[in-house]
């Protein structure tokens, strides 16, 4: 999987309408590394900033799961959607950082809206990015009965008539945007021609195109599993190189005829800045196990994703990458001056 140039830009022509919150100072009282020494010795919450059902929040009860099954504490999950993924993260960002509130990280929240020059109340600085866990690729689908059988079908279709066209997308800032984007683009089809409709969340965007609300989306592949299971959309393509075992009978982007369609979105934990030195070294060590435990990597199979792990460095490196890679695609494709 190409993950690199997943961190694309989209071109759709939308007003993003400023959000207004302040970001809290930091705190004065913020725990040492000896104060920490013994962490973890209470619960801790996993903030997943988008609504339940979605990629982010699946793959936040995975980790969950699995923290809580190896440590001396319960993990827990708490959904605190809204302003695609900037209220829930931004929680995080001016909390305690004592290692006690995590949050779910996701392509949207922590690297697309830096991007897209979007209000957002905290900086990449203001988080400590723990760990990269997997990859999740974008699934391309249609209506069940939809007319359009293959991908090419469809992108045939989109070029004859675009403004006929309703295209779902679960965030402006997000994977979904921008791997449709990309697309149109590659086919020679203005993406600001059909209408872009944002509805803010993986699994109302999936039912919208099941319930025909909107023609066509690209959302990631945990988002589509079960709808396209229970056979009520279809699948065209899967934005990866190899085929996915979870989604049967979806080719490639290659095998479907447009292999520019390589878009990714990532999930991992980060927390507050300046997290204590003891809190960085659990969830690394921990998620590291993590991708070498078979029951945990078959719950990432399970729902598509694909291990990707880095640890904080590593992590924070690559995500500074992306947000700077896909700030001057911005402005090359014309999302931002």
């Amino acid at each position: 999987m190409r993950a690199m140039r997943g961190m694309k830009r989209s071109v759709v022509a939308l007003t993003v309408v400023p959000l207004v919150l302040t970001v809290a100072c930091a705190n004065e009282n913020s725990p040492s590394s000896d104060d920490a020494a013994d962490y973890p010795t209470e619960n801790i919450q996993i903030i997943v900033p988008f609504a339940p059902g979605g990629a982010t929040d699946t793959f936040a009860r995975i980790v969950a799961d699995y923290a809580s099954a190896n440590s001396d504490v319960q993990v827990q999950v708490v959904n605190k959607e809204g302003a695609g993924g900037v209220t829930g993260t931004n929680e995080v960002a001016t909390s305690t950082n004592d290692g006690y509130t995590l949050v779910a990280t996701a392509a949207s929240s922590t690297m697309y809206n830096f991007s897209t020059e979007q209000d957002v109340p905290y900086e990449p600085d203001d988080l400590t990015f723990l760990a990269r866990v997997s990859l999740s690729p974008l699934v391309l689908i249609v209506k069940a009965d939809s007319p359009y059988q293959t991908a090419e079908d469809l992108m045939t279709a989109v070029a004859a008539d675009p403004a006929s066209f309703r295209i779902g997308t679960s965030s402006l800032a997000g994977p979904s945007t921008f791997g449709i984007g990309d697309l149109l683009l590659a086919q020679g089809i203005d993406p600001t021609d059909p209408k872009l409709v944002v509805l803010n969340s993986g699994a109302t965007t999936v039912t919208s195109v099941a319930g025909g609300q909107v023609e066509f989306a690209a959302q990631l592949a945990p988002e589509v599993q079960q709808l396209l299971e229970g056979g009520q959309i279809r699948g065209l393509a899967v934005s990866s190189e190899e085929s996915v075992p979870s989604l049967k009978g979806v080719p490639t982007a290659a095998e479907a005829g447009i292999p520019e369609f390589d878009n990714a979105s990532v999930s991992g934990l980060a927390g507050p800045a300046d997290l204590p030195e003891p809190v960085i070294e659990f969830w690394e060590e921990l998620l590291a196990e993590a991708v070498e435990d078979e029951q945990f990597l078959a719950k990432l199979n399970e729902i598509g994703s694909v291990p990707a792990f880095l640890g904080t460095e590593d992590y924070t490196a690559w995500n500074d990458e992306q947000i700077e890679k896909s700030a001057e695609l911005a402005v090359d494709l014309g999302v931002v001056e």
